[in-house]
């Protein structure tokens, strides 16, 4: 059975508020044949006005965009590195060679501040399926959020580092699962690096909860942006 949506629910009980009116002037003032035609008169006027206003606001609120699925991600996507350009960086060559979309993000820290004598060695920061990817239509999907040596543990730790990253990774995963109930679903140590995989809702609108394509690609966004914070936090702490 298809629902009816709010503006016509409203609509309507406006119209049926407006017709009992009518009903009850019909009726304390008498039933005549002149009467009943001016209710008749005023019903028809009203039936018209809450036609037109349910068109006019179908037109207002209707939804103009015409930017593909893949655009509006990938725009998302452009902004949000636009706005942490001083860390976040692009490398399309290396998404064509792996059939990814990925961010890169500067290695030393202190860039952070614009710091003119900073480094600007880079690591792989999150690799998601490419634009377009079938993928994003399913219910989940993973993203990959890489964890390197220079941004972590240089000059801080030259042994057991499998078990440093372990213990960096697991504080990130913890933050994310109960302050933000973001799903953690792997993580992955080595004496070099560290994955964590992350479960993310898929594009996909679901009209029963009234969550919305625009909705769920900020989702994705904020997801990387909370792990990105992360990883600025992360990156100072002291590694015993």
């Amino acid at each position: 059975m298809k629902k009816i949506d709010k503006q016509t629910f409203w609509a309507g009980m406006v119209g049926i508020v407006a017709f009992i009116a009518i009903i009850c002037e019909l009726i304390f003032g008498g039933i005549s044949t002149a009467s009943v035609s001016a209710a008749i008169k005023d019903l028809m006027g009203i039936a018209m006005d809450v036609m037109v206003f349910i068109v006019a606001l179908k037109l207002v609120t209707k939804d103009h965009s015409t930017e593909p699925l893949e655009t509006k991600l990938e725009n998302a996507l452009d902004k949000w590195r636009m706005d942490h350009a001083n860390m976040i960086i692009r490398n399309e060559e290396y998404d064509r060679k792996q059939n990814v979309f990925s961010f890169f993000m500067r290695t030393d820290l202190r860039n952070f501040f614009g710091d003119a004598t900073a480094l600007k060695q880079k690591g792989l920061f999150v690799k998601i399926p490419s634009i377009g990817s079938s993928k994003y239509l399913e219910k989940t999907f993973q993203m990959e959020f890489h964890l390197n040596v220079s941004t972590f543990l240089d000059g801080k730790i030259n042994e057991n580092r499998k078990s440093a990253f372990e213990a960096i990774t697991n504080d990130i995963a913890m933050y994310l699962q109960v302050r933000h109930n973001i799903t953690v679903d792997k993580i992955q140590t080595t004496e070099d690096d560290a994955i964590m995989i992350i479960v993310a809702n898929g594009l996909v609108a679901d009209e029963e909860n009234n969550i919305t394509i625009d909705d769920q690609i900020q989702y994705l966004i904020s997801i990387i942006d909370i792990v990105y914070t992360c990883y600025l936090v992360a990156g100072n702490f002291k590694v015993k």
